[in-house]
Formats: structure tokens, sequence, C-alpha cells
């Protein structure tokens, strides 16, 4: 008995081919809050002082325009100052960039005529915003803008932001921004506005919007005296 294993040897080839080559460009916004309060037993010589320095035009907000020279409003500017806020949270919104936005940058880059960039505005929205990609700023019915009409209240207007040179594929914007808070009430998110007819005026719904998001942590509330300060990140 005998058993038998022959070995052979064959060359096989395939070949494929991918069928496309696609690179994807998504808009991706990302805002950055965060909340900030005086210390509770300075409270209200806190809020006092900023209202009558704001109404003496020596504050935009909590920001100081100017220093006086007016002996009684620096020593009053210098009492303010020595009021420390706390860092009481922060939160990231990844936001929902809305298809309005999106046409309206894609018009403004492959325009053959001179853009100008009207804004953009920065928003405060109230609790428990639910943002989606269909809406504009006539049209909103997940999310209502806190500030004026609706709580909480904060020094008007919406802030105006500006922008550093983009770099790695985003754009971020410049500085910070401080939301002086003079109502009490529920903030959940915040949304970005620009193009022809956007102003800054609070529930004014003229304008194209970019993008809205909710706070990943959840709502926050607020009180008179306390601040918010935003910034904001577009890449693609």
């Amino acid at each position: 008995m005998s058993e038998r294993m022959p070995a052979k040897d064959g060359p096989a080839a395939t070949f494929s081919k991918q069928a496309g080559l696609v690179e994807g460009m998504h808009a991706l916004g990302l805002y950055r809050f965060a909340g900030f309060s005086p210390p509770e037993d300075k409270r209200q010589q806190y809020v006092d002082l900023r209202d009558e320095l704001n109404v003496a035009g020596v504050l935009h907000g909590i920001d100081p325009i100017w220093v006086p020279g007016d002996k009684l409003l620096k020593r009053m500017l210098d009492d303010f100052r020595s009021i420390s806020l706390e860092e009481k949270w922060t939160d990231v919104i990844h936001n929902v960039v809305a298809t309005v936005g999106k046409n309206l940058a894609l018009d403004s880059i492959f325009s053959t005529v001179s853009y100008t960039v009207v804004g953009p505005f920065l928003g405060l929205t109230q609790g428990s915003p639910s943002p989606v990609a269909a809406d504009t700023m006539a049209s909103h019915a997940g999310w209502v803008e806190a500030g004026g009409s609706n709580a909480p209240t904060y020094t008007a207007p919406r802030k105006t932001i500006t922008f550093s040179a983009a770099a790695a594929g985003s754009k971020a914007s410049t500085g910070t921004y401080t939301y002086a808070i003079t109502g009490s009430g529920t903030v959940g998110g915040g949304f970005l506005l620009y193009g022809s007819g956007a102003v800054s005026t609070i529930d004014n719904t003229s304008g194209t919007l970019l993008s809205c998001g909710a706070f990943t942590q959840g709502n926050k509330t607020v009180g008179n005296g306390d601040a918010i300060t935003a910034t904001y990140t577009l890449g693609m």
C-alpha cells in the first residue's frame, strides 16, 4: 500500500479598482461657554455698582469702556473691579449647522462678486433648545432666544463676533465674549447668525442662521449679577 501527494505550483492574479475617490467636508461648529457669579455676600453690591456704572456710561455690561476722571465714578469702578467673579460651570456645544447657513457660506465662497460679512452675532437661547438643520431665524420651533422678551435678560445687544485667520481647517473667534446677566432665568444654549439683514438686536429675526446648539451638560440657571462667557470655532 502506498500514498502519493503530488505538489503543484501555479500563478494566479486578480485585479480590482476603486469605484471613486470621495473626500468629505463637513461644517463642525463648537461653542465653549462658562458661567460666573459674584460671592453671594457681595452680589447686591456688585449689581448696584454695575447698574450705576452702566448708566454713567463707564461700563458696557461688565466691561469697562473708559476710566473716568470723576473721582467718585473712579472709586466706584475700583470697588466694582475688586469684586472677583467665581467660575461656577463650563460647557461645550457641538452645534447643528443650519442648511440656510451652509448655503450662504457656499454662495459666498464661490460667488463671482465681492461679499461683505454682516455680523456674525452670537445670542443665547432659553432652556432645552432642540435645533434642527431646517431652522431659520424666522422659523425655529425647537428653541427660543433669551435676553429680551424672554428670560433671562442680559445687557444688550447680541455679541458681535470677530474671527482670527483660519488655520488647520478651522476658524476661531478672537477673544472671549461676556453676557452680563440682569434677570434670572434658564439658559440652554446659543446660536450664531450672519448675512444680509442680520443685526445685533435681541429678538430680531432678520439675517441667516448659521448654527444653534444645546449645552452638553443641560440647562443652566442664572441670576442678576451672573455672567456668561462664550467663544466659537467653526471647522471644515
